[in-house]
């Protein structure tokens, strides 16, 4: 819990009095109008529905005698009253239809006069406004570990338009805040968050220590993405992009330690390996059975050119296209015999 000093002041017996009195008054109210207070779910009729705020500083008043009165059909006048809630709202029910209604807030003083005509059935909302005598609400906010001052932390009384930040000594003030209890919340980035119950008095000064401790901070999980150059210029991204086709980078198969270039196709479907004379080389063919054709670095290779005459560690990405209709046009022309009937393998080095 935060720590709390109350200064009060001379007069706080004198208006908690009042408030005692008030409570009196309203308790002594006949039954039948003290129907007019909507206790009771769904009650019917005329309903009017509002919050009490202090005129100062616009915060709800908890306790505000709400004063209502009319004028009856036979002329008499009529009366009414309640006070406002924890939250500064009130709600009265049945009220006469098609007659004057005057409301009125008091508080430590009056405001001023509402005047409203509903019909029957008929529902509004309103705000009064009424004076209060202000207490003056101050602190500062610490690290918990060591006591030092935060700095631009965010402290808000809720549900109420009071907001501020604390300066470079941590502090914070509010210099009029109207009796009350309040919700504090104080808020740092890179720290909890606490909510903390305030009681403030009248005419009083409440001094309060609000150490927040340090928690981790719960952000996105970073995104890498990593472009070689040379891939970049030779079109590489844009062609896998946009594109059919298989698109491998060394990432995509270092783990896996091949030996061999025409290993590292063993995991693209659609592929066959099927062993050269002499057993070094592996001939690659596609579904058909059909020996691709190869690129290497941009630059179309003879017909007697093997994946496996460049050393696996040489290769930066391979683009795989198993068919004539994958083939981009810029792999694609080939003549006579040698047109890419059967597929492309396009070889990218690193040392290009």
């Amino acid at each position: 819990m935060c720590e709390v000093r109350d200064h009060g002041g001379p007069e706080v017996r004198e208006l908690a009095a009042g408030i005692v009195v008030a409570a009196l008054l309203a308790a002594s109210v006949p039954a039948a109008l003290a129907a007019q207070a909507c206790k009771g779910a769904g009650a019917p009729g005329t309903v009017v529905r509002g919050v009490v705020v202090d005129s100062a500083t616009r915060v709800p008043l908890q306790g505000a005698d709400v004063r209502l009165a009319w004028t009856a059909a036979a002329g008499e006048e009529r009366r009414f009253q309640l006070a406002s809630d924890s939250t500064g709202h009130f709600r009265l029910c049945r009220l006469p239809a098609d007659r004057p209604l005057s409301l009125r807030a008091h508080y430590s003083g009056p405001g001023p006069v509402r005047q409203l005509r509903l019909a029957a059935g008929d529902s509004a909302e309103i705000e009064l406004e009424a004076t209060a005598r202000h207490s003056e609400l101050r602190g500062q906010v610490v690290r918990a570990d060591d006591g030092e001052p935060l700095a631009s932390a965010d402290v808000r009384v809720l549900d109420t338009p009071l907001r501020t930040v604390t300066d470079a000594r941590g502090a914070f003030e509010f210099p009029r805040i109207p009796p009350g209890t309040y919700r504090v919340r104080f808020e740092q980035l890179g720290y909890g968050t606490r909510t903390d119950s305030v009681e403030v008095g009248f005419r009083s000064t409440i001094e309060l220590k609000a150490p927040l401790a340090t928690a981790a901070v719960k952000l996105p999980p970073l995104t890498v993405s990593v472009r070689s150059h040379v891939l970049a210029d030779a079109g590489f991204y844009d062609r896998r992009e946009h594109n059919p086709g298989m698109f491998l980078t060394r990432k995509d198969w270092e783990h896996r330690a091949p030996g061999r270039a025409s290993e590292v196709l063993r995991m693209v479907p659609g592929i066959r390996l099927q062993p050269a004379r002499g057993g070094f080389d592996n001939i690659v063919l596609d579904r058909r059975g059909c020996a691709v054709r190869y690129f290497l670095d941009g630059v179309r290779t003879n017909s007697t050119f093997q994946l496996d005459e460049v050393n696996v560690t040489w290769i930066e990405a391979l683009e795989i296209y198993r068919g004539p209709a994958e083939v981009p046009p810029q792999f694609a022309g080939f003549s006579g015999s040698e047109r890419a009937s059967c597929g492309v393998i396009a070889i990218w080095t690193r040392s290009r």
